[in-house]
């Protein structure tokens, strides 16, 4: 079987960007923190200029299901991956899929069953966002098939300088 290829696009609308505080919490609700703002990504030039732009701290928030406050700073700038979730390519044949990272499993098991396919190393929950699951590399709900990168032929991340890099094992 060959490996599902995942684009790990951030993507972010440059707005002017009010420095209004606001609260925001992960999917417990147990853990409010204030950040600066919140942006939703529109596309990965966006988010390079966004971080290039941005002189305090960042965070990035997709699914909220980290539980612990993970995906907040106080007082920082929070990218909220929510709204990136286009398929960009999809060829069933070749069993390549290219998704932003804000895309849950859900989605992309939604989109690939009517074509006979299934992900091969995904959590037990099909709600995490792509990019919350690479983040942390986690591991699959099937023993032996081992963490989530193995899945995955090449991402586009971007830096903390605001480039923007393919990764791949080679």
């Amino acid at each position: 079987m060959k490996k599902i290829n995942f684009l790990f696009c951030c993507l972010c609308l440059l707005l002017s960007i009010e420095t209004q505080a606001v609260i925001v919490n992960d999917v417990t609700g147990m853990t409010p923190v204030q950040v600066a703002a919140v942006v939703q990504p529109e596309s990965t030039q966006q988010v390079a200029e966004l971080i290039k732009q941005t002189s305090g701290s960042i965070s990035i928030a997709g699914g909220k299901y980290s539980m612990g406050g993970q995906t907040a700073i106080q007082s920082a700038l929070q990218i909220d991956t929510q709204k990136l979730n286009h398929v960009i390519a999809f060829n069933p044949e070749q069993k390549l899929l290219t998704i932003e990272a804000g895309a849950s499993w859900r989605q992309v098991q939604e989109l690939i069953d009517p074509y006979g396919l299934s992900v091969k190393i995904m959590q037990s929950y099909a709600d995490f966002s792509i990019g919350g699951s690479l983040s942390v590399n986690v591991h699959g709900r099937y023993f032996g098939e081992g963490p989530i990168i193995l899945s995955v032929e090449e991402f586009k991340i971007v830096l903390a300088d605001g480039s923007v890099v393919v990764a791949s094992p080679t």
